[in-house]
C-alpha cells in the first residue's frame, strides 16, 4: 500500500514494517467485515517526530494548481479541486500489482487478498484501478514499480498517464511523463472462461485438450505462440506476475468468446456461444495461478494424473540421453540428480489444489482418456451435454521416451524407482480417492511396463496436431 511508496524518504525498513502493520489491519478488518480505517492507519502518524511515515497531504495538495492539473479533462479535474476530493481516491492506491516486488512479511495469499481488496474498494466507490508502472531504476528504492492507482471514472487513460500518476508520484519520485506507463486493471473473474485444463504436463494433457475439441460446445483459447496449442497466460507471457489482469486481456478473452468458433471446427452454424476453455498444462504448479484460479469461482479445473514411474521414466530420457539410442544410464542419472527428481514432484501441487479449489476441482487418470464414459462425465462436470455418438477420442504427442530408457534391464533400479516416487504414488491415489474414483489396478499394485506380458509396443506420434498412429 501507500507506505511503499515512504522507503526513499525514511528508509526502507520503516517502510516495510508499516507496509506489514497496514496490511495485517486491513486483513483484520476484511475478515470482520468491516472497512479499514485508513485514514486512523496511515494518516495517524502524521507529525510523529519519531516516525513522520504518513503522505504530507497538504504538500500535495499545494501542489494542485493549475500547473499541476493543466493536462486533466474538464470532468477528470472536478476530482481534484481540493484535498479531500483528491484523498478519497489517493487513500486507495499503492498496492503493489505484480508478484515479484513482495517482501517477505507477508505470504502470497495475504498479499493477493489486500491488494484485492482494495481495487474492490476502489471499483466500489466508482473509480478505477490503474497499474502505474515507473520505468526507471530510480523507482527501486521507493518500493514497487507496479502499483495500483485509483482514479475517478471520468479519468481517461491520458489523464492518469500525464497528470494523475505525477501528482500522486510527485512527492517522492517526480517522475517525469516519458517514465510513466498506465493500464486500466480488471478483476480475474471477469474473464468469460470456464474451465482450465492445468495439469500435469507429460500425462496426456494435449490428448485431453484435443478430446475436449470434439464436443460441439467447447473451443479453446488459442496460445499466443504460434508453435504451441497451450495459452500461457497465467504461466510464459507477461500477466503471469500480475496480481490483477489488464482490462485489454479481459476485452480480448471476452472477443474470443463472442466468436464462439475459436479453435473448434465442429459446430461452423454455431449460434450459441460455446464453452471456453484454457489449455495450460502446467499451470497447476504454480502458486499465484492456483491463487488466481481461487478468485474466479466461475471456473471449473481439470488435473489429468498419471502412473508417476511412466512419467519418470520419460523426463528422464528426454533429460539425461541424446541420440535415438538406448540408453544404458539415463534412469540412475537422474535419480542421482535431486533437483531433476524434486521437480517432477506433483504431491503438494495436488494436496494445494484440492485445498483451494475443493468441488470446483476434476480430477482424472490418464487410462480415462480412452473411456467415453469417462469422458462424459467430464463434460457434465462441465454442466455440457454429452458428447457426440460419433467423437473419437485418440492419443496425441506421446514421446514414446520411456522405451528407450533403461529401467526394466535392471530390477534394482527399478525397485530404486519406485522407492523414490512412492510418496509421489500415493499423492495420486489420494487425489482420486478424493474425487470419488477407484484406483487403477496398474497404479494399486505399483506396475510399470518392466513387469512380465506389460512389455508394450509404443505408438507412432508425429506431433501435436496428428493422432498417433498403433
Amino acid at each position: 500500500m501507500t507506505a511503499w511508496l515512504f522507503c526513499s524518504r525514511f528508509g526502507s525498513w520503516t517502510a516495510h514494517m508499516v507496509s506489514f502493520l497496514v496490511s495485517v489491519a486491513v486483513l483484520a478488518c476484511e475478515a470482520h467485515g468491516a472497512p479499514p480505517p485508513w485514514n486512523d492507519i496511515v494518516f495517524a502518524t502524521q507529525g510523529s517526530s519519531e516516525m513522520s511515515m504518513a503522505v504530507d497531504w497538504n504538500q500535495m495538495a499545494a501542489k494542485l494548481d493549475a500547473s499541476s492539473t493543466r493536462n486533466l479533462t474538464l470532468a477528470c479535474a472536478e476530482h481534484f479541486s481540493d484535498l479531500k476530493t483528491m484523498q478519497r481516491w489517493f487513500s486507495l492506491s499503492g498496492s503493489p500489482t505484480q508478484v515479484e516486488h513482495f517482501d517477505s512479511n507477508l505470504d502470497l495469499q495475504q498479499r493477493l487478498r489486500s491488494t484485492y481488496y482494495w481495487s474492490s474498494a476502489c471499483w466500489q466507490a466508482g473509480g478505477r484501478y490503474w497499474q502505474v508502472q515507473i520505468l526507471r531504476n530510480g523507482a527501486l528504492v521507493v518500493g514497487p514499480s507496479n502499483t495500483g492507482l485509483c482514479a475517478p471514472r471520468a479519468c481517461e487513460e491520458l489523464d492518469v498517464h500525464q497528470a494523475v500518476a505525477p501528482i500522486f508520484y510527485g512527492q517522492w519520485l517526480k517522475p517525469d511523463q516519458d517514465e510513466i506507463y498506465v493500464e486500466e486493471l480488471s478483476h480475474w473473474a471477469n474473464l468469460p472462461i470456464k474451465f482450465i485444463i492445468s495439469g500435469i504436463e507429460s500425462c496426456g494433457t494435449t490428448s485431453l485438450a484435443r478430446a475436449l475439441q470434439q464436443h460441439p460446445d467447447i473451443c479453446l483459447t488459442n496460445s499466443a505462440d504460434a508453435r504451441l496449442i497451450e495459452d500461457t497466460v497465467f504461466t510464459w507471457s507477461r500477466y503471469a506476475k500480475m496480481i490483477l489482469p489488464p482490462l485489454e486481456l479481459v476485452k480480448e478473452y471476452q472477443a474470443r468468446n463472442a466468436s464462439s468458433n475459436n479453435n473448434n471446427n465442429n459446430s461452423p452454424d454455431r449460434t450459441r456461444p460455446c464453452s471456453l476453455g484454457v489449455y495450460n498444462a502446467v499451470a497447476y504448479r504454480t502458486e499465484l495461478a492456483r491463487l488466481i484460479f481461487k478468485m474466479m469461482p466461475q471456473v471449473r479445473i481439470l488435473l489429468l494424473t498419471c502412473n508417476p514411474v511412466r512419467r519418470f521414466e520419460s523426463r528422464a530420457v528426454s533429460s539425461f540421453c541424446e541420440g535415438d539410442e538406448v540408453c544404458k544410464d539415463s534412469i540412475p542419472r537422474a535419480l542421482q540428480d535431486s533437483t531433476f527428481v524434486d521437480d517432477l514432484r506433483v504431491g503438494p501441487h495436488l494436496q494445494e489444489a484440492r485445498r483451494l479449489l475443493g468441488r470446483r476441482l476434476f480430477v482424472l487418470y490418464q487410462e480415462e482418456l480412452q473411456s467415453p464414459a469417462a469422458l462424459d462425465r467430464l463434460v457434465r462436470f462441465l454442466g455440457l451435454a454429452p458428447f457426440p455418438s460419433a467423437a473419437q477420442f485418440q492419443r496425441y504427442h506421446s514421446s514414446n521416451q520411456g522405451f528407450r530408457s533403461d529401467l526394466c534391464s535392471n530390477a534394482s533400479v527399478t525397485q530404486r524407482v519406485l522407492r523414490r516416487l512412492e510418496p509421489e504414488n500415493q499423492a495420486v491415489e489420494e487425489a482420486l480417492l478424493a474425487a470419488g474414483k477407484a484406483i487403477p489396478e496398474s497404479l494399486r499394485l505399483r506396475r510399470t511396463r518392466c513387469d512380465a506380458g506389460r512389455q508394450e509396443v509404443p505408438a507412432r506420434c508425429t506431433n501435436r496436431l496428428i493422432p498417433c498412429a498403433s
